[in-house]
């Protein structure tokens, strides 16, 4: 059996957007790299509290590394081959500025979508 590691996922399991986003990661064919954890139910990593758990999405890598809001949305993107690119063009100054305004703006008002 090989030993695969995996990018936690800490989202808001209250969220729509956000289980509708964890919910097409299970279905994808990437799935078996990541660990979503909803953290209204899970243990927060340390250096992570809750009132920022609540505000954005949070990444952890293997080593430890944390990732917040669009960082996090980037790291997960790069598991993907085809999002590889997007990816990069989203981390370009410039670029990741205006993509973290939108992505501020999304994450402040998630809790206004209802499915």
């Amino acid at each position: 059996m090989i030993n695969v590691k995996k990018l936690s996922i800490y989202y808001d399991g209250t969220c729509n957007v956000c289980s509708k986003v964890v919910e097409k990661i299970c279905r994808s064919s990437q799935n078996e790299k990541f660990e979503p954890i909803d953290i209204t139910h899970a243990r927060l990593p340390k250096g992570i509290t809750s009132a920022q758990a609540q505000r954005d999405v949070h990444a952890v890598d293997e080593h430890g590394k944390q990732y917040v809001g669009i960082d996090a949305v980037v790291r997960i993107l790069k598991e993907y081959p085809h999002w590889r690119p997007i990816a990069w063009i989203i981390s370009l100054p410039g670029i990741k500025q205006g993509a973290a305004f939108i992505y501020r703006i999304v994450a402040t008002n998630r809790h206004w979508y209802h499915s």
